[in-house]
Formats: C-alpha cells, structure tokens, sequence
C-alpha cells in the first residue's frame, strides 16, 4: 500500500527493519495440483473466560502456549499472572503476580517452550528478563536480557522469540546504515548468569520488514495495516515471513510466505493469489475522522486552526483502495503455517502450508474469529476473542473435515 509522505516520515521516524536470509539453498514450492487439498472447519470445542467467573476471568490476553493433549497456558499481561488450564477447561495452576523478585511481572508478554521437557519460558517487556518455569510451574530462574553486552533491549518493541535450543531472533541495536535497523539471528549464551545474545559471524544478504507488529489496530503510519508478518513456529522449524502485496488493480491480491530456518537459511518460498475486496468509503471516512479528531485533541497542536489540521490529516494518512489479502498468520505446531484471509460475509478462509511449503488445507473459519487466531497445536486451533462486555475469552477449536 502507498505509504506516508516524507513530512510523515519525519515527523514519526522512519523504522526500516531486515530479517537475515540467506540467499542460496532456497526452494520455490511446487504447488503440484495433483496433491489433494483437504476442506477442513473449526468447530468450537471449548471457551474459557467469564464476566462474573474468578478461576476463569482475564483481564487481558496476550498470548496462548497450547500443548497438543489441548491443555494451555494463558499469558494475563494485566493482572502479570500465568493461567494453566487442563483440556476440560479447569484452572490448575496461577503462576506469577505483579512485583520485582522471582517469578514477578511488571507486564509479562512472551512465552515459548524452554527444551522438550515441558518447561516454558515468559518474557517481561518492561524489566527486559526472562523467567523460565519448570513443568510443575515453579520458577527454574531468572537472568535479564541483554544484548551483546551493549544494551538492555525493549523486546516489545523489536518483536523476539527465543526457541527451544536457545536460539534467539532479535534486532541488533547497532547504529542503523541508509536508515535500516538490521534484523539478524543470534544465539543465546545460557552458560552465563544473564542470558546475553552473541551475534552469528555471517554475512547474507537481508529482506526488508518495514514493519513488524501490523496487527496493532492501525495507526497514523499503517492505518489499514497490511506491512510483512513475521511469525516463529513454536519447536523453532522456521521463522516465517509473509508479505502482503497490495493490488494495483481490482483483479486480484497476493500472498509471499518465506520459511527461513533458524541457522538463517530459505527453506522454501509459497505464493498464493486471491480476489481483492475494496476498502468501503464509510471506513475510509470513519478512519480519517478518527485522525483528526485526535490531532484537534493533542496538545501539540494547541492554537491550530481545525480546517488546518484536517487537512494535514487527510494530506498524511494514505489510505489503500483494497484490504491487504489476509489478516492473520499463524506458525503451527507442526512446523507448518496457515494464511488467514480476509472474510467475506460471515465466514473466513485459511490456506494451510506444511513444513515443507505443500498447500495441503483449505479451512473454513468464523469471520469474527478469524483475526485473532492465535495459535494451532494437534488437533486443536485456538483463538483469543472479545466477548460480552469486552471480556477476553479464549476459545478452542477443534479441526473437522467438511
């Protein structure tokens, strides 16, 4: 999609990232037709969170850790617990509370596998540590992050994932050339007391990422956010790339989805066309009044003129004329990876790739679940979903044929 014009561009800064691939060695899917395409359906199976419930309410989700039996861990970023719910949907285990000392939180964001044992690790986006659990959900350690010893990082704002041999993706934070950060693969020393990301001695060339978080909501520089997904498989097969094309045309929209191995090479690169759905004027409206409405409120721009700003507003924000042809990736248990697309009428649709990068599934999806499909493991999908009063709710699916 058009992005925002130099005065934009100044006015936020301009955050250019790159991922780390290597060019050889790479394969282009065969999408051989003759490989049968399985019709698949999520059939809602289980849903936790209540209005008035106390062992299953949240306050806010942030992330899902599902094990395959269709037991998960639930990240709570603002009550800084750790929920364990069994496959009936039973509490079973708090972890975590709001504090300084071990197995304390200020705001607790990611959390992934640590090994093949059943440990699991939580990241704390404003202490910048890592709190590693053991399967019984007592805390194993805690050792900060840092990042070749020149820096504590903000991990919430460079995107991260730790894999279960250890294996780090993270920015490194050295002075950006020609205005792009470089994303590369680093490895983790867990021999030393604090966890400190050692960068591999390789030179490859870089994909772009001009963003890596567009399903924020939207903002001022990604109003429609249709920038590149960057999603990890869960037991570190691949970190996975996908590009969101925008169409120049009515005719059609296309997705690029790029597996890169942890070691930092292309496994396979998949393509996948799709009709384009034109963005509505009453959005387009609702979008730009929604900007100037909040540049009349700031206070940096306190004495201006109203007609002024509005028209600054309606000068930056670049609106698309079509959606960005999928609204949610997610990295699969598997090794595998489902593109979800943008729903039309009540119903969504995903394309499944296997580890090898074979389209092996269609599945169709609610639309009010597509977009926050959270996570696949087993048997089960899950979602992480807005219920009655705006109370989260995690639901799980289980994965049918048609």
């Amino acid at each position: 999609m058009p992005r925002l014009s130099s005065r934009l561009a100044g006015l936020f800064g301009t955050l250019v990232f790159a991922i780390t691939t290597a060019g050889p060695g790479s394969a282009q899917a065969s999408g051989d037709s003759s490989t049968p395409i399985a019709q698949l359906a999520l059939e809602l199976d289980l849903e936790i969170g209540s209005v008035d419930g106390v062992e299953d309410a949240f306050t806010r989700v942030g992330r899902l850790l599902p094990r395959a039996d269709g037991s998960v861990l639930v990240v709570d970023n603002a009550e800084a617990t750790i929920l364990e719910f069994d496959a009936e949907g039973r509490r079973i285990r708090r972890m975590g509370r709001r504090g300084e000392g071990p197995g304390e939180f200020f705001v607790p964001s990611r959390v992934g596998w640590w090994g093949h044992e059943g440990a699991f690790w939580v990241t704390d986006i404003f202490e910048s540590r890592l709190t590693v659990f053991c399967p019984t959900g007592e805390v194993s350690h805690t050792r900060p992050l840092r990042l070749d010893g020149r820096r504590t990082v903000n991990w919430e704002e460079i995107d991260f994932h730790l894999f279960p041999d250890t294996t780090v993706l993270a920015l490194d934070l050295r002075a950006p050339m020609g205005g792009t950060w470089s994303l590369s693969l680093a490895r983790a020393d867990t021999d030393s007391t604090s966890t400190r990301l050692l960068s591999l001695d390789r030179t490859e060339r870089s994909v772009p990422i001009p963003n890596l978080t567009p399903n924020s909501g939207g903002s001022l520089r990604d109003p429609i956010p249709d920038g590149p997904m960057v999603r990890f498989s869960p037991w570190g097969d691949f970190v996975f790339v996908v590009t969101r094309d925008e169409p120049t045309s009515s005719s059609e929209a296309r997705a690029t989805v790029r597996a890169v191995r942890p070691n930092g090479g292309v496994a396979w690169t998949a393509s996948r066309p799709r009709p384009v759905i034109p963005v509505p004027e009453p959005l387009r409206d609702s979008l730009v009044g929604h900007w100037q409405e909040r540049f009349r409120n700031s206070a940096l721009y306190e004495g201006v003129r109203p007609s002024r700003l509005d028209a600054f507003v309606e000068e930056l924000l670049d609106l698309p004329a079509y959606h960005p042809p999928i609204v949610a990736a997610v990295a699969s248990g598997d090794g595998g990876i489902w593109l979800v697309w943008h729903p039309e009428g009540s119903t969504a649709e995903a394309t499944v790739f296997d580890a090898a990068g074979r389209e092996t599934a269609t599945v169709s999806i609610p639309a009010m679940t597509a977009a926050g499909l959270a996570a696949v493991e087993g048997e089960f999908a899950w979602s992480i979903e807005e219920g009655p009063f705006e109370v989260p709710l995690v639901r799980r699916f289980r994965i049918v044929e048609r």
